[in-house]
């Protein structure tokens, strides 16, 4: 059973504005998706789709049986004027979609059944300056998750893992040395990632990370900086131990270059009896 988590990036918008009366890389994105081939997929920052399509529609958009679409709800992201979001698509046989409410944003979970047992998946968009609201927004999501059960968190996490520091330090030096202004526009937010907090949270409460190597995710070449290869992991799969994870990957083939500026994750799992 294949399961994937997207950051598509604005919805596949050009930017976060209401001008467009549809994605400009919709299109690339149902070649995206159907590529990546999964089970399971949830699509993070799906903004304007709550508005724009119906969850029958986004259905036949992308070829799946079932689509699930939430606004975030994001308190400070509203005052913005953004209209964030999370989608999830499957093929597989659904108990239950419930969005949940991780203090200051939504998050989706999906009850799945899969021969004769139970399986939560939570798709989530952590917030993207602070780690003190990811923290908050992490504990209240662990009060939704039952450890005796299958059970995957995913998403979009905006953290950086504590394991991964050492890898990306000489990463994002080499980032801001070939991008001094919009490292020092990001510097801020990069130190509250750092902190690593949340994934060390995850860890304490028992699961476990998908990825044993720490693949960077982020940014791909659509981000508007001069880079050579993607310098951060912020998108992450934590898992119970009830759960068996093979063949994990990030892919960066060349329509993920184009399509967001994120690479998806993908890995295969098996309930464990």
């Amino acid at each position: 059973m294949k399961i994937a988590s997207y950051n598509i990036l604005s919805g596949g918008f050009d930017s976060y504005n209401f001008e467009s009366s549809s994605p400009e890389r919709l299109e690339l994105l149902q070649k995206a998706i159907k590529m990546i081939n999964a089970d399971f997929i949830g699509l993070i920052d799906t903004f304007r789709w709550d508005s724009l399509y119906s969850n029958s529609q986004l259905s036949e958009l992308f070829g799946y049986k079932k689509a699930y679409c939430i606004n975030l709800n994001g308190i400070r992201l509203k005052k913005k004027g953004h209209n964030n979001g999370i989608t999830v698509l499957t093929n597989l046989s659904v108990d239950q979609f419930k969005t949940i409410t991780l203090e200051t944003r939504d998050a989706i979970k999906t009850t799945l059944q899969i021969n004769n047992n139970e399986l939560d998946i939570f798709t989530v968009y952590l917030d993207d300056l602070s780690e003190d609201v990811r923290v908050k927004q992490t504990r209240t999501l662990l009060k939704y998750v039952d450890q005796t059960k299958p059970t995957i968190i995913m998403g979009d996490l905006n953290t950086i893992s504590l394991g991964d520091i050492k890898k990306s330090t000489p990463l994002i030096d080499k980032f801001a040395a070939n991008n001094r202004q919009l490292y020092e526009s990001m510097k801020s937010g990069l130190n509250e990632m750092k902190r690593g907090e949340v994934t060390k949270i995850f860890k304490e409460y028992k699961l476990l990370d998908a990825d044993k190597d720490g693949e960077t995710t982020a940014p791909t070449r659509l981000f508007p900086a001069k880079i050579e290869g993607s310098v951060l992991r912020i998108d992450y799969a934590f898992h119970t131990n009830k759960i068996y994870v093979s063949d994990f990957k990030v892919l960066k083939d060349l329509i993920f270059d184009k399509t967001s500026d994120h690479y998806p994750i993908v890995f295969n799992i098996d309930i464990k009896e």
